[in-house]
């Protein structure tokens, strides 16, 4: 009886530590909690490997794709959306990759027949848990680096995929980012955008820490991937001003990227003016329009991020992004309606959800924006 005693005065003393622990440092014990609660939420992801093969392989291009040395099906991005390179010093940039899932070294992972864009798809199946990792050195990709944004398409029957971005300087993990396609959100059997964005904002990140890009198949169901993107944002203009800006169609002409054009929010619009009504079938999305002034054209592909103003030739010469205090970003939306009109152009943006007779209809959440802009080039 003696020892139980003595074990139970033990354990209320420990008890009574721990609480007064919590009343001295309550802020540090609820960040301790929500480190490992986080901890023990977060996947391990895929081994690590060595990416001093990486720096050192050329990159070799076809044309169409690039060889990379990452794993099957990332090893083939496509050329003129991952060609584009900024050199600084004696580095050279590469901020994008755009995989089509059209092309790799191993067709494994690859299935045909069904697809967003093309005749093939990634296929992450229900035995996988993760998909192979994109990883690339922070040096190699930021100067220095400041966000990391991934985007795709993706079609299954069940939610929880989750696109996963980590920070790691040798063994400590400095960052971990999850952004998952909740149940709320998913429409089975049809084919959804999915993206997040890892923003550092006071994380100093140095060149040779790692970053790395993967997919958890949290709910282990076969999941179908396509047209995948991620692009490494830096805190500098990236180029330089003595040379001509990057031409979209011929990468090795320049090294700077295009410039922003500029954007003047003139008005709010109501989506409804121009036919996007909720619970309606969606319009076409507009991909090409003639600006008012007639030197460019607006060209935007849902899933691009940003627009592009093209000459008569078809070259892009500036980028758009058409954001404005009152809307946010119009781009961030499934599909973007545009019109011209007197000296300016109308944009609405709006999701949109699978109806029971299989149509696609204006969703209402979240609910369609617009606005009324105009676009200067520089």
């Amino acid at each position: 009886m003696p020892r139980r005693r003595l074990l139970l005065l033990f354990a209320l003393l420990l008890v009574a530590a721990a609480a007064a622990l919590a009343l001295l440092r309550p802020d540090a014990v609820k960040r301790e909690l929500r480190t490992l609660r986080d901890t023990v939420q977060r996947p391990a992801g895929p081994s690590a490997v060595d990416l001093s093969a990486e720096r050192t392989s050329p990159i070799t291009s076809d044309g169409r794709t690039l060889t990379t040395n990452d794993p099957p099906p990332f090893d083939r991005p496509v050329a003129e959306r991952s060609g584009p390179s900024i050199a600084i010093g004696d580095r050279t940039l590469r901020p994008n990759l755009h995989f089509d899932m059209e092309s790799s070294a191993d067709s494994s992972l690859l299935v045909r027949g069904i697809a967003h864009g093309g005749e093939r798809s990634m296929l992450l199946k229900a035995a996988a848990e993760y998909g192979p990792a994109i990883r690339r050195r922070a040096g190699d990709v930021g100067a220095p680096l400041t966000a990391v944004a991934a985007g795709l398409w993706c079609r299954s029957d069940d939610p929880g995929l989750v696109i996963v971005t980590t920070i790691h300087r040798g063994e400590e993990q400095r960052a971990w980012y999850g952004k998952e396609l909740r149940a709320g959100e998913h429409a089975p059997g049809v084919w959804q955008r999915l993206q997040g964005e890892l923003l550092l904002r006071g994380l100093e990140v140095a060149d040779d820490d790692v970053v790395t890009i993967y997919l958890w198949n949290k709910h282990r169901h076969d999941t179908w991937i396509d047209d995948m993107d991620v692009v490494f944002r830096s805190g500098d203009v990236l180029g330089r001003d003595s040379i001509r800006a990057h031409d979209l169609e011929d990468s090795a002409r320049t090294t700077r990227p295009l410039s922003f054009a500029t954007v003047e929010c003139l008005d709010l619009v109501d989506p409804a003016q121009v036919g996007v009504r909720i619970g309606e079938p969606a319009p076409a999305a507009t991909e090409l329009i003639a600006l008012p002034d007639g030197a460019y054209r607006w060209r935007y592909t849902p899933g691009d991020g940003v627009a592009r103003l093209i000459d008569g030739a078809g070259q892009a010469r500036y980028l758009v992004r058409p954001w404005c205090p009152a809307s946010g970003d119009l781009l961030g939306f499934e599909r973007v309606h545009v019109a011209a009109e007197a000296g300016a152009l109308r944009l609405v943006g709006y999701d949109v959800d699978p109806s029971a007779d299989g149509t696609l209809r204006i969703a209402a959440t979240p609910a369609p924006r617009g606005a009324l802009i105009r676009i200067t080039a520089p």
